[in-house]
């Protein structure tokens, strides 16, 4: 556990039922604070982070879970980023390639996303935030100016009328052009 300091939340927070975890091995939490997480239950363990990959704000809830080389990792589903349960490190699979073996191997990128501490008392799994005076790049999902472009984003219409073209919120490669102009 961390320990007293700026940034350190003491405060446990209800995220879900223990069985209904074990079933789902999965789910999507919206703690009473706001924060938006994503709870597993892998091999025993349940574990706890950020909800919105750092990368572009994949929902991890909806990611495979696989063992990179040793290391739970869950895979984020746009772009398939491994972030490791237990750290939230970034991890990416290497070789070298003047090693006529090439054998593969993790590299790290650092700790990217949140993880947040879990408690497990009688059914229900309990999480307290880590410390949030250390900023990670997961952070910036829950930021006041992130909602206030997602409130933005969300204002205007992303099919706009009488015109042929479409305006894509956010993280798009999507042009906007006529599919005639591409």
């Amino acid at each position: 556990m961390a320990s007293k300091g700026e940034g350190v939340q003491e405060q446990f927070y209800f995220a879900v039922s223990l069985s209904e975890l074990k079933q789902s091995g999965r789910k999507r939490v919206i703690l009473e604070n706001g924060r938006v997480i994503a709870v597993f239950y892998v091999k025993d363990e349940v574990y706890a982070l950020d909800h919105f990959c750092y990368h572009t704000g994949g929902p991890l809830d909806m990611g495979d879970i696989e063992d990179s080389h040793g290391r739970l990792c869950v895979v984020c589903p746009w772009h398939k980023h491994s972030i490791t349960l237990d750290t939230g490190e970034s991890l990416y699979t290497s070789i070298d390639p003047f090693n006529i073996r090439n054998v593969k191997h993790n590299c790290s990128k650092g700790v990217k996303q949140r993880v947040h501490h879990v408690r497990i008392h009688e059914d229900k799994v309990l999480v307290q935030m880590s410390d949030l005076s250390q900023p990670l790049d997961s952070d910036r999902y829950f930021t006041e100016e992130y909602k206030d472009l997602i409130e933005g984003v969300l204002k205007e219409p992303i099919l706009q009328p009488n015109r042929r073209t479409v305006t894509v919120p956010i993280h798009s490669t999507r042009t906007g052009l006529p599919p005639s102009k591409r």
